[in-house]
């Protein structure tokens, strides 16, 4: 990958959680919110929910930096993976 092509990846990442952060201050429920939404697509085994297990840890470990960054509770690691099934999915988020 050149350095271009990486310091745009880099960049857009920031400016994502920065986004996701200040969206979460706003709004508490937003990461379990995002974290539902994310075991839904799993459950339906759709195009969004398919993802190998390195993505999803990725993703809990990029939830619970910004949850621990805002004060929020973290999001359960457990209902995240749907390597072991996603059965949990928040049906108040959807409401």
């Amino acid at each position: 990958m050149n350095k271009r092509l990486r310091a745009r990846l880099f960049a857009n990442d920031r400016l994502l959680k920065a986004l996701v952060m200040l969206l979460a201050v706003r709004y508490p429920d937003l990461l379990l919110d995002i974290q539902a939404i994310c075991e839904f697509a799993a459950a339906e085994n759709n195009e969004a929910g398919n993802v190998n297990r390195d993505g999803w840890i990725d993703l809990e470990q990029e939830l619970a930096l910004i949850a621990k960054l805002t004060g929020q509770v973290q999001p359960s690691a457990d209902n995240l993976s749907p390597v072991e099934g996603a059965s949990a999915v928040r049906k108040d988020a959807w409401n």
